[in-house]
């Protein structure tokens, strides 16, 4: 079965190659660790291949002054080009390549972010100010690229996240964007830079969202540490009122996210977990589904949590 990581690395790989994702989907048999190899490999590939001639277009670039530079790029170089030499310039003219972008709108940088070798993302991020970012962050958002965002936001600063959560107002953007960081550790470590109480506003929009945007934060928690988990989970659910809770539930199941929701649930206390066990929502029809799918420490809470009520 295609797990939702694997499809994020096939999304990952077909954005890299140019390719339709339905065509990839043979590489779904692929270990998750193997196809997140294949991505940082092939992605390496394509930009080495052309090492040479953006090194000649970072050299031609350090004669030009960032505003002038500013003013020319724009107009005759185009978005996925400028993308594909911007890793190189911004490791040979670090501080001009700051100056440049800033000048530049933000829907020209982000045509060409998607294109930027994530190699010299990782240098660059956490280098140029949040405020120059957050007018391309806010348009990447605005075209639902999540997977640009997110490029960017494994390498951001706990500065830099704590602005783009402070200043960014689409809380299902900032979940979508999360969502496709490829490591949990990663995940956590942004989470944990976030204001808690910014990060528990843009849970509780999640627990109320669409299914999709339900589903989507409910596997980010599972990928959280127990402790991040307890500490957002429980307290959104508490938050939610029993028929939303129960919509959220039958959102769960029917989605095929009843994995991730066991995991959330391991890390709630008696009181939150034996609210969920007792919904009305889990009768006859559901009851055989939902127990299979707890562990057996599990299984035994939500028998005494039902036994009691």
């Amino acid at each position: 079965m295609t797990t939702r990581l694997t499809s994020l690395y096939l999304e990952q790989l077909a954005r890299i190659l140019d390719a339709d994702i339905h065509d990839l989907q043979s590489f779904g048999t692929l270990d998750d660790a193997i196809l997140e190899d294949l991505i940082e490999r092939t992605s390496a590939a394509l930009f080495d291949a052309q090492a040479d001639v953006f090194k000649t277009i970072s050299m031609l670039a350090s004669f030009l002054p960032p505003s002038a530079a500013a003013a020319v790029v724009p107009k005759v170089v185009p978005a996925p080009v400028a993308g594909f030499a911007a890793g190189t310039l911004g490791v040979d003219h670090p501080d001009k390549v700051v100056a440049v972008i800033s000048k530049i709108r933000p829907g020209y940088l982000a045509d060409a972010a998607p294109y930027i070798d994530p190699r010299t993302i990782r240098l660059l991020a956490p280098t140029v100010p949040p405020k120059i970012l957050l007018p391309v962050a806010d348009e990447l958002l605005r075209r639902s690229d999540y997977i640009t965002a997110a490029s960017f936001l494994e390498f951001a600063t706990p500065t830099h996240i704590d602005y783009f959560a402070t200043h960014i107002h689409d809380d299902a953007a900032i979940l979508r964007t999360a969502a496709n960081t490829r490591s949990d550790s990663r995940l956590g470590d942004i989470v944990r830079a976030v204001a808690p109480a910014r990060m528990h506003a843009i849970i509780d929009t999640v627990m109320v969202g669409d299914p999709d945007l339900q589903i989507t934060g409910i596997c980010v928690l599972s990928r959280l540490e127990s402790d991040l988990r307890s500490t957002l989970a429980g307290p959104a659910l508490d938050r939610v009122a029993n028929d939303q809770l129960s919509d959220l539930v039958v959102t769960v199941m029917d989605c095929g996210a009843l994995e991730e929701f066991v995991v959330v649930l391991s890390a709630l206390d008696t009181a939150a977990f034996n609210r969920v066990a007792t919904l009305p929502i889990l009768d006859r029809s559901r009851l055989n589904t939902w127990r299979a799918a707890l562990t057996p420490q599990l299984r035994d809470r939500f028998d005494l949590a039902r036994a009691a009520a």
